[in-house]
């Protein structure tokens, strides 16, 4: 299958998905209200910085080496699940340990108990390490169809378990916390039975695999770290300022703004290890290419939610989520921006440069968060947005042009033509034939 095809096959998976995912938003959204949305927002805040934390990023650091062939796959897989567990090991001791300085920082203006809510999402932690070693592994094989049904039933579980429990129970943010951890369960038991075990032999523990893992890994947690931060800083920062109500409304802003990557995020996910596949100037052509089509996706997916995110907002969440619409628009030059840029990352991690993309990330994360310390006290909401986009927008910038700089592309090939519109244009006639074609089969 050609890589085309591959990203055209996970463009329709992300287009199920969105829906999917729209209408369990809408439902939690209505049915929890602004407070209880933002207290999930706050307990959310743990596991994602357990993962940006306690994740070794060895599931990334496997593409590459799957890629090259520089090890059994087996002895791969082996070991990147033993460091997933005693990473993840480490990580919950340390919340454990520190558990009530981290709840009371969290929490420091809520008077309700949400300790077990807490300590149940924690099961998520080692959960969601092992998923992620089974995805990254079926797609650093390209087996995108193995990959794609991971996370439906990952995506599609959630959905049924959280949207099911909030009408026919009253326990609502248990709801969400339950529809988490069952979903994930069910995507990583697919990943599992579903790897080609055809001539497998037993993984063996190997500590020059895995301090190969741990050692190309590295340069992508530093980056994960300080996209962590770029990510949910300003929320964790916001803790101190801002009511969960408010939190929610950054949050969801933030969350509807990430839909436009739902457009570029197929090109992101195959264009590693294809790029790990790849002769230099082919690997600099894919990135060029990508990049264009990207800077068209984003550009006019942006235009078109800056002009319906008010109507968009209170149409699917009601008005009392009206003050997320402003944010979003705020939001918009950051996430354009980044998603444009963001695919050529892929062109470093694929050659075995992935220490340059912390290196980029460290001045936008830094600046992001002192504006938002300021942006927070002297504008609220509106301040942490704009910090966030600023950041944001920085991180793009800087990656164009250190990208430019060691490839030494001319400008030419990074600028959108006539033909990259058309070729996204009957990319679009294709989706809309396969999709009446299905259509049509069900029938």
């Amino acid at each position: 299958m050609s890589l085309a095809k591959k990203i055209f096959s996970i463009f329709q998976r992300d287009l199920l998905l969105f829906v999917t995912n729209l209408v369990t938003g809408i439902i939690v959204a209505r049915t929890l209200g602004p407070t209880a949305l933002g207290i999930w927002v706050i307990l959310s805040i743990v596991p994602s910085y357990a993962e940006a934390f306690g994740r070794t990023k060895a599931d990334l650091a496997a593409v590459y080496f799957l890629g090259q062939k520089t090890f059994r796959r087996e002895d791969i897989l082996f070991n990147l699940n033993l460091i997933a567990l005693v990473a993840s090991g480490l990580i919950l001791g340390l919340i454990f340990w520190q558990f009530e300085p981290i709840y009371n920082w969290l929490f420091r203006s809520q008077m309700d108990n949400y300790k077990p809510e807490l300590l149940v999402l924690m099961i998520q932690i080692p959960i969601n390490s092992l998923y992620l070693n089974y995805s990254y592994f079926h797609i650093a094989e390209e087996n995108v169809k193995v990959y794609n049904r991971m996370v439906v039933i990952n995506s599609l579980a959630n959905s049924f378990m959280v949207i099911g429990l909030l009408i026919l129970t009253s326990i609502e943010l248990w709801s969400v916390i339950l529809g988490a951890l069952i979903g994930i369960s069910l995507g990583l038991l697919y990943g599992w039975l579903s790897i080609d075990r055809k001539d497998w032999v037993a993984g063996l523990p190997s500590k020059k695999i895995s301090f190969a893992l741990l050692r190309y890994g590295i340069h992508f947690y530093l980056g994960g770290v300080l996209g962590q931060l770029q990510k949910t800083g300003t929320n964790l920062l916001a803790v101190a300022f801002l009511l969960p109500a408010q939190l929610a409304f950054l949050s969801q802003a933030q969350g509807v703004g990430r839909l436009l990557d739902n457009m570029v995020n197929p090109i992101n996910t195959l264009l590693f290890p294809r790029i790990s596949n790849s002769e230099q100037d082919a690997a600099i052509e894919v990135s060029c290419t990508a990049f264009r089509i990207s800077s068209i996706l984003m550009v006019f997916g942006g235009l078109a939610l800056a002009i319906i995110a008010e109507l968009l907002i209170v149409l699917l969440y009601g008005p009392a989520f009206q003050p997320s619409a402003s944010l979003i628009r705020y939001l918009l030059p950051g996430i354009v921006i980044t998603g444009a840029c963001g695919t050529l990352g892929s062109y470093f991690n694929g050659i075995g440069r992935a220490n340059i993309i912390p290196k980029i990330k460290v001045l936008p994360v830094i600046l992001q968060l002192v504006l938002t310390w300021y942006f927070l006290q002297w504008w609220g909401l509106a301040g942490a947005a704009t910090a966030i986009s600023i950041g944001m927008s920085l991180y793009g910038v800087i990656l164009l042009l250190v990208f430019k700089s060691v490839t030494g592309v001319s400008y030419n090939l990074l600028i959108p033509s006539l033909a990259d519109v058309l070729y996204l244009k009957g990319f679009v006639v294709e989706l809309i034939s396969q999709t009446l074609k299905l259509k049509t089969s069900v029938k």
